[in-house]
């Protein structure tokens, strides 16, 4: 794929998203966002203890940003990063990794929580990425999603 394709997609990302629930960023800024995810996680899991269910959650946080980033320096040429957030903060509460296929393919590939959200509408993120998919003519396959986070987004995306 070359770079005006991958221009062309963003360019219609960002004009269907106008209203700013959806923000771009480029590979220094998603791996600066997402090791911090990864600090404050691994400080919530110091609090816990281990059989606890909080520690449990935590640890996982901290294992899905770990594959974030080793996600961002191998698709480093191919990756799209958005953060996502419902329009009631400037607060990103989701960070969305995609990897770019083609101008009318794209796979997701891990979708982060921000640490500090607990209120995520996941109904409105999900109805955002199906007007990304229908607007721009975009095929958005969620099925590495299945894998990830024991397919609680994969299932998310689908049924909600």
């Amino acid at each position: 794929m070359n770079f005006k394709n991958i221009i062309f997609i963003l360019f219609n990302i960002h004009n269907t998203f106008s209203f700013n629930r959806l923000t771009h960023y480029n590979n220094v800024q998603m791996n600066t966002k997402i090791k911090n995810i990864l600090y404050q996680s691994y400080k919530e899991t110091k609090k816990y203890n281990y059989h606890s269910d909080l520690y449990g959650v935590w640890r996982r946080k901290c294992f899905n940003a770990i594959r974030a980033i080793k996600f961002m320096k191998l698709k480093e040429d191919k990756g799209l990063y958005l953060g996502w957030t419902d329009n009631q903060d400037i607060t990103d509460k989701l960070f969305c990794l995609c990897e770019i296929h083609s101008d009318e393919f794209i796979k997701i590939h891990t979708i982060i929580e921000n640490q500090d959200i607990t209120d995520i509408n996941v109904t409105l993120f999900n109805q955002d990425i199906r007007n990304i998919s229908e607007q721009n003519q975009i095929y958005i396959d969620i099925t590495k999603l299945k894998t990830f986070d024991k397919g609680r987004w994969y299932m998310n995306l689908l049924y909600i």
